[in-house]
């Protein structure tokens, strides 16, 4: 059987100020949004199910761009990075099932932003291949995208946290309270294999919850929901869906059709904040899947298991994080010349010397965690710090 990769798609997650995504959705009527578990300061733009890569990023920037637009119209900000840079301690999370599974988990979805992407395979063993690949560069996608050194702390100030992506450091602490398998993507080596995974930890969750040992919403888990005439509520349940697992690259059984017979969803990037930061994301891991394709992942000595503690330090040291000898900054390198190629195979001549040109940039000036601390460490702003970056995140998203 060929080996192809088919429809691919994109989610971004970004920030509002001086407006609130109830509005936004009342009104931008013309564009792919939903609101996220913070329903008041975040919006999600979704881009779905491209033939290509030339596709995909055109109608990310011409939506991205028509939808800082129309922010901009309503007196607003649209903006990118890790973290939402505002006060959410007076919202109540949106209560999906894992929100309600755990308030501590519901809290801190409240402040997080991040960039998706999703890649249809026509071929089973294909996609486990570019799964059980994935989940070991994630530190190398971390470090390209990392884009939230700074936090709100108040009306005045942002607190520099020491991490460049403090996101992936605040997973660290509020899913704590679940089981490691909810949040560290095993190897697979099929699908019977990964419902075996969803299962075993679908009875650990519910046995918590019967305990006590999660700080669950009782009342929201319980609640009768009416969905189009539909009733339903959280609890009890069989099994947790694909999407309400949080590996950082997971499978997405709830996408396949007759022509996507395994789909895999990439979740470990910060949300950039730039346009052309996100469109270099989405080269970096479609190009991959096109190198793989054609040639498979065999050749490629990646000596990454893709854990947490990976992660834990490329949030610190970014592309200048060194795992078992190799320093980020090379792996880019490395893994970004087989994208290219993968591009080049695929005939996409245009994605492939831009691709170039981003990751060239970003070698030699540094992912938007540098970037970001430049802008405010600089003084070319006046304003509260919140603000101020704000403005600059906003500028930088259109830039």
């Amino acid at each position: 059987m060929t080996r192809q990769i088919l429809k691919i798609s994109n989610e971004l997650e970004l920030g509002l100020s001086g407006t609130n995504a109830k509005e936004v959705l009342g009104r931008v009527r013309s564009l792919d949004l939903c609101r996220e578990v913070n329903p008041r300061d975040c919006v999600e733009l979704r881009v779905s199910m491209a033939s290509n890569l030339n596709e995909l990023n055109r109608r990310l920037r011409d939506d991205t761009l028509l939808l800082s637009d129309e922010v901009n119209k309503m007196g607003g900000k649209l903006y990118g990075g890790g973290l939402i840079l505002t006060d959410t301690s007076s919202i109540d999370p949106v209560w999906h099932r894992t929100t309600a599974l755990s308030e501590r988990c519901g809290r801190g979805f409240l402040n997080v932003m991040s960039q998706q992407v999703t890649i249809g395979i026509n071929n089973e063993y294909l996609g486990l291949e570019l799964y059980n690949f994935f989940r070991k560069i994630n530190p190398v996608i971390l470090a390209m995208s990392a884009s939230s050194p700074y936090e709100y702390k108040n009306s005045s100030q942002i607190n520099d946290t020491g991490h460049q992506s403090s996101r992936i450091a605040g997973y660290m602490n509020f899913l704590s309270c679940f089981p490691k398998d909810m949040i560290e993507a095993p190897y697979l080596i099929s699908k019977g294999g990964y419902w075996a995974v969803v299962e075993a930890l679908s009875s650990e969750i519910k046995e918590m919850v019967v305990n006590g040992k999660l700080d669950a919403k009782l009342e929201e888990l319980t609640r009768v929901r009416n969905d189009h005439g539909r009733e339903y509520s959280h609890w009890p349940f069989e099994n947790l869906d694909p999407h309400q697992i949080f590996w950082f690259v997971r499978p997405r059984p709830d996408f396949e059709n007759e022509t996507s017979r395994f789909v895999i969803e990439l979740r470990i990037p910060d949300a950039p904040i730039r346009i052309d930061n996100a469109q270099m994301i989405n080269q970096f891991v479609v190009g991959l899947a096109y190198y793989i394709a054609r040639n498979g992942s065999h050749s490629m000595n990646i000596p990454f298991e893709g854990s947490y503690k990976e992660l834990l330090e490329v949030n610190m040291c970014g592309m200048n994080a060194e795992i078992n000898g190799l320093k980020m900054h090379n792996m880019i390198g490395y893994l970004s010349e087989c994208a290219a190629s993968g591009i080049r195979e695929e005939g996409q001549k245009e994605e492939e010397s831009s691709f170039i040109r981003r990751v060239s940039d970003l070698l030699n000036g540094g992912n938007d965690s540098v970037r970001i601390r430049s802008f405010m460490n600089s003084g070319q702003a006046e304003g509260s710090a919140p603000d101020r970056l704000i403005t600059y995140l906003a500028g930088e998203l259109r830039s």
